[in-house]
């Protein structure tokens, strides 16, 4: 399985709801917001509109199969260069991951 860690730029930001299919407007402003933020599951999460504020910097690799001791964390802390050794996951740079596709 593969997951993307991206670099999103958030800007100017306000509550938003499900119902959005584009951000809310600036009060008299003119302008939209460029993201919203809420809570999910207790998380904080922010959704923006515009696919050209986000980067996709690191492509994770990783085998779903592999069973995680009680006591791990399944998530990667991105500032290893090395994986943690109770995964199998490991980091790719994006650019890098195209070229090798590219050379292929």
């Amino acid at each position: 399985s593969k997951m993307f860690v991206c670099r999103v730029a958030l800007g100017n930001f306000v509550q938003g709801n499900p119902d959005l299919r584009r951000p809310p407007p600036i009060a008299n402003t003119g302008k939209l917001y460029d993201s919203v933020t809420g809570k999910l599951c207790g998380h904080d999460m922010y959704c923006i509109f515009d696919n050209r504020q986000c980067y996709p910097e690191w492509v994770i690799e990783y085998d779903e199969s592999e069973q995680h001791p009680p006591h791990t964390s399944p998530f990667i802390n991105t500032n290893q260069i090395t994986p943690p050794t109770h995964t199998n996951a490991f980091l790719i740079p994006h650019q890098q991951q195209q070229q090798q596709q590219q050379q292929q």
